[in-house]
Protein backbone atom coordinates (compact mmCIF):
# COMPACT_ATOMS: atom_id res chain seq x y z
CA UNK A 1 0.00 0.00 0.00
CA UNK A 2 1.55 3.19 -1.21
CA UNK A 3 0.28 6.69 0.15
CA UNK A 4 1.63 10.37 -0.96
CA UNK A 5 4.06 11.39 1.72
CA UNK A 6 2.40 14.09 4.49
CA UNK A 7 3.06 17.52 4.29
CA UNK A 8 2.14 20.35 6.85
CA UNK A 9 -0.73 21.58 5.74
CA UNK A 10 -4.11 19.80 4.38
CA UNK A 11 -3.47 17.08 1.98
CA UNK A 12 -4.51 14.32 0.12
CA UNK A 13 -3.48 10.69 0.70
CA UNK A 14 -3.97 8.56 -2.83
CA UNK A 15 -4.04 5.09 -1.91
CA UNK A 16 -2.66 2.38 -4.67
CA UNK A 17 -4.00 -0.14 -4.67
CA UNK A 18 -7.62 2.51 -3.69
CA UNK A 19 -9.30 1.73 -0.29
CA UNK A 20 -12.58 -0.72 0.07
CA UNK A 21 -15.41 0.17 1.87
CA UNK A 22 -18.41 -1.68 2.34
CA UNK A 23 -21.81 0.32 2.29
CA UNK A 24 -25.22 -0.27 3.24
CA UNK A 25 -27.87 0.72 1.67
CA UNK A 26 -31.26 -0.48 3.11
CA UNK A 27 -32.35 -3.36 5.05
CA UNK A 28 -32.01 -6.32 3.38
CA UNK A 29 -29.78 -5.55 0.76
CA UNK A 30 -26.39 -7.30 0.78
CA UNK A 31 -23.55 -4.22 1.77
CA UNK A 32 -22.05 -2.97 -1.54
CA UNK A 33 -18.36 -2.09 -2.25
CA UNK A 34 -17.03 1.08 -2.80
CA UNK A 35 -13.95 2.12 -3.86
CA UNK A 36 -11.79 5.14 -2.72
CA UNK A 37 -8.57 6.36 -4.24
CA UNK A 38 -8.30 9.36 -2.39
CA UNK A 39 -8.70 11.04 0.96
CA UNK A 40 -8.66 14.08 1.82
CA UNK A 41 -6.81 15.06 5.41
CA UNK A 42 -6.38 18.26 7.37
CA UNK A 43 -3.50 18.72 10.34
CA UNK A 44 -5.41 17.11 12.67
CA UNK A 45 -6.88 13.86 11.20
CA UNK A 46 -5.16 10.58 10.30
CA UNK A 47 -5.80 7.68 7.80
CA UNK A 48 -5.67 3.87 9.23
CA UNK A 49 -5.87 0.78 7.69
CA UNK A 50 -8.57 -1.59 9.58
CA UNK A 51 -7.13 -4.80 11.49
CA UNK A 52 -10.22 -6.14 13.20
CA UNK A 53 -13.90 -4.58 13.24
CA UNK A 54 -16.33 -6.51 15.94
CA UNK A 55 -19.91 -6.27 15.10
CA UNK A 56 -21.94 -4.28 17.49
CA UNK A 57 -25.44 -4.95 18.51
CA UNK A 58 -26.59 -1.46 16.82
CA UNK A 59 -24.75 -2.58 13.77
CA UNK A 60 -26.95 -5.45 13.73
CA UNK A 61 -29.77 -3.57 14.32
CA UNK A 62 -29.27 -0.84 11.54
CA UNK A 63 -29.10 -3.78 9.25
CA UNK A 64 -31.83 -5.78 10.04
CA UNK A 65 -34.10 -2.24 9.90
CA UNK A 66 -34.48 -1.95 13.60
CA UNK A 67 -32.27 1.29 14.12
CA UNK A 68 -32.88 3.93 11.62
CA UNK A 69 -30.28 5.29 9.85
CA UNK A 70 -29.36 8.00 6.81
CA UNK A 71 -27.98 5.45 3.76
CA UNK A 72 -25.65 5.43 2.32
CA UNK A 73 -23.34 5.02 4.87
CA UNK A 74 -20.26 2.49 6.04
CA UNK A 75 -20.94 0.74 9.31
CA UNK A 76 -18.32 0.06 12.12
CA UNK A 77 -17.19 1.79 14.63
CA UNK A 78 -15.56 -0.94 17.22
CA UNK A 79 -11.75 -1.39 15.72
CA UNK A 80 -8.40 -1.40 15.95
CA UNK A 81 -5.85 -0.68 12.87
CA UNK A 82 -2.48 0.58 12.06
CA UNK A 83 -1.64 4.39 11.20
CA UNK A 84 -0.78 4.68 7.32
CA UNK A 85 -0.07 8.30 7.07
CA UNK A 86 -1.09 11.07 9.08
CA UNK A 87 -1.51 15.30 9.24
CA UNK A 88 1.36 17.22 10.93
CA UNK A 89 -0.84 18.25 13.85
CA UNK A 90 -1.94 14.45 14.63
CA UNK A 91 -1.92 13.09 17.96
CA UNK A 92 -2.77 10.62 20.36
CA UNK A 93 -4.30 11.28 23.59
CA UNK A 94 -1.30 11.89 25.23
CA UNK A 95 -0.23 14.43 22.94
CA UNK A 96 2.54 12.17 21.50
CA UNK A 97 2.39 12.67 17.18
CA UNK A 98 0.69 9.76 15.35
CA UNK A 99 3.71 7.47 12.86
CA UNK A 100 3.33 5.65 10.09
CA UNK A 101 2.89 2.34 11.43
CA UNK A 102 1.50 3.01 15.29
CA UNK A 103 -1.11 0.58 16.13
CA UNK A 104 -4.36 2.61 17.34
CA UNK A 105 -7.65 2.14 18.85
CA UNK A 106 -10.15 5.29 18.45
CA UNK A 107 -12.48 6.57 20.21
CA UNK A 108 -16.84 5.88 18.36
CA UNK A 109 -17.53 9.67 17.58
CA UNK A 110 -15.32 12.53 16.42
CA UNK A 111 -15.87 16.40 16.98
CA UNK A 112 -17.38 18.63 14.43
CA UNK A 113 -14.64 20.85 14.30
CA UNK A 114 -16.66 23.72 13.85
CA UNK A 115 -18.74 24.76 16.78
CA UNK A 116 -17.31 27.25 19.44
CA UNK A 117 -16.23 24.33 21.88
CA UNK A 118 -14.47 23.16 18.35
CA UNK A 119 -12.86 26.24 18.03
CA UNK A 120 -11.46 26.53 21.64
CA UNK A 121 -9.97 23.45 21.67
CA UNK A 122 -12.91 21.75 23.81
CA UNK A 123 -13.36 18.47 21.53
CA UNK A 124 -15.57 16.57 24.65
CA UNK A 125 -17.87 19.46 24.99
CA UNK A 126 -18.83 19.13 21.10
CA UNK A 127 -22.48 18.83 20.90
CA UNK A 128 -22.81 17.90 17.10
CA UNK A 129 -20.16 15.20 17.48
CA UNK A 130 -19.94 12.75 14.09
CA UNK A 131 -20.25 8.81 14.97
CA UNK A 132 -18.30 6.48 12.97
CA UNK A 133 -20.23 4.02 11.37
CA UNK A 134 -23.03 6.38 11.77
CA UNK A 135 -22.97 9.29 9.28
CA UNK A 136 -24.14 9.17 5.70
CA UNK A 137 -21.30 8.79 3.18
CA UNK A 138 -20.32 12.20 1.63
CA UNK A 139 -17.66 13.80 -0.13
CA UNK A 140 -14.28 14.02 1.24
CA UNK A 141 -14.77 11.54 4.40
CA UNK A 142 -16.26 8.31 2.70
CA UNK A 143 -14.16 5.88 5.11
CA UNK A 144 -16.35 7.26 7.99
CA UNK A 145 -17.11 3.82 9.18
CA UNK A 146 -15.09 0.73 9.92
CA UNK A 147 -16.46 -2.22 7.50
CA UNK A 148 -13.95 -1.15 5.07
CA UNK A 149 -10.08 -1.57 4.90
CA UNK A 150 -8.95 1.87 5.70
CA UNK A 151 -10.13 4.44 7.89
CA UNK A 152 -10.37 8.46 8.04
CA UNK A 153 -9.92 9.67 11.20
CA UNK A 154 -11.42 13.26 11.93
CA UNK A 155 -9.07 16.07 14.36
CA UNK A 156 -10.14 15.49 18.01
CA UNK A 157 -11.24 11.88 17.86
CA UNK A 158 -9.44 10.36 20.92
CA UNK A 159 -6.65 7.66 19.78
CA UNK A 160 -4.64 5.66 21.80
CA UNK A 161 -1.66 3.50 20.86
CA UNK A 162 -1.63 0.19 22.25
CA UNK A 163 1.29 -2.73 22.32
CA UNK A 164 1.48 -5.06 18.89
CA UNK A 165 1.07 -8.07 21.28
CA UNK A 166 -2.27 -7.82 22.48
CA UNK A 167 -4.88 -9.41 20.21
CA UNK A 168 -7.31 -7.48 17.95
CA UNK A 169 -9.99 -8.78 19.42
CA UNK A 170 -9.89 -7.84 22.52
CA UNK A 171 -8.92 -4.32 21.76
CA UNK A 172 -11.86 -3.40 19.19
CA UNK A 173 -14.67 -3.33 21.35
CA UNK A 174 -13.14 -0.85 24.20
CA UNK A 175 -14.08 2.61 22.42
CA UNK A 176 -17.93 1.23 22.48
CA UNK A 177 -17.29 -0.34 25.80
CA UNK A 178 -16.43 3.00 27.22
CA UNK A 179 -18.90 5.07 25.52
CA UNK A 180 -21.81 3.12 26.52
CA UNK A 181 -20.40 2.73 30.26
CA UNK A 182 -19.73 -0.65 30.11
CA UNK A 183 -16.14 -2.28 31.80
CA UNK A 184 -13.32 -3.12 29.50
CA UNK A 185 -13.18 -6.61 31.13
CA UNK A 186 -15.87 -8.75 32.83
CA UNK A 187 -15.86 -8.00 36.28
CA UNK A 188 -14.05 -4.75 36.73
CA UNK A 189 -15.44 -1.49 37.05
CA UNK A 190 -15.58 0.46 33.59
CA UNK A 191 -12.56 2.61 32.84
CA UNK A 192 -12.91 6.31 32.95
CA UNK A 193 -11.36 7.22 29.80
CA UNK A 194 -10.04 4.79 26.27
CA UNK A 195 -6.45 5.03 27.40
CA UNK A 196 -7.29 3.18 30.97
CA UNK A 197 -9.17 0.47 28.71
CA UNK A 198 -6.64 0.08 26.65
CA UNK A 199 -3.90 0.04 29.38
CA UNK A 200 -6.31 -2.19 31.54
CA UNK A 201 -6.41 -4.81 28.76
CA UNK A 202 -2.67 -4.35 28.06
CA UNK A 203 -2.19 -5.53 32.16
CA UNK A 204 -4.37 -8.22 31.75
CA UNK A 205 -3.15 -9.99 29.15
CA UNK A 206 -0.20 -9.92 30.29
CA UNK A 207 -0.97 -12.02 32.79
CA UNK A 208 -3.57 -14.45 32.12
CA UNK A 209 -3.90 -16.94 29.48
CA UNK A 210 -4.73 -15.72 26.31
CA UNK A 211 -7.78 -18.71 25.65
CA UNK A 212 -9.17 -17.88 29.18
CA UNK A 213 -9.05 -13.68 28.74
CA UNK A 214 -10.60 -14.05 25.25
CA UNK A 215 -13.46 -16.09 26.56
CA UNK A 216 -14.62 -13.78 29.03
CA UNK A 217 -14.20 -11.03 26.62
CA UNK A 218 -15.64 -11.63 23.61
CA UNK A 219 -19.47 -13.41 24.63
CA UNK A 220 -19.90 -16.16 21.50
CA UNK A 221 -23.53 -14.98 21.02
CA UNK A 222 -21.57 -11.70 19.25
CA UNK A 223 -19.61 -14.26 17.47
CA UNK A 224 -22.52 -16.34 16.23
CA UNK A 225 -24.54 -13.47 15.38
CA UNK A 226 -21.47 -12.17 12.70
CA UNK A 227 -21.06 -15.21 11.08
CA UNK A 228 -25.08 -16.09 10.88
CA UNK A 229 -25.16 -12.26 9.07
CA UNK A 230 -23.38 -13.66 6.14
CA UNK A 231 -21.34 -16.15 4.78
CA UNK A 232 -18.02 -17.40 5.31
CA UNK A 233 -17.00 -16.10 2.27
CA UNK A 234 -18.66 -12.87 2.94
CA UNK A 235 -17.46 -12.15 6.26
CA UNK A 236 -15.32 -8.51 4.80
CA UNK A 237 -19.09 -7.25 3.63
CA UNK A 238 -19.78 -6.81 7.69
CA UNK A 239 -16.32 -5.74 8.69
CA UNK A 240 -15.67 -9.36 10.42
CA UNK A 241 -11.74 -9.07 9.51
CA UNK A 242 -11.69 -6.71 6.08
CA UNK A 243 -8.61 -9.07 5.06
CA UNK A 244 -9.84 -12.36 5.94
Amino acid sequence: MKTTPAPLSRFSARLEPAATAMVWWEPGRRLEPMAVLEVPLRPGDSLVTVELSTICRSDLAMIHGDLSASAPLVLGHESVGRVVTAGSEAVDVDGEPLRCGDRVVWSIAAPCGACADCARGAWHDCLSAREYGHERVRAGWELSGAFATHIHLRAGTDIVKSDAAVPAVLLAPLGCNVAAGRPALPGTEPASDLRSAVRQVERAWRHLPSRELTAATLPLSRVDEALALAETDDRARVGVDPRS
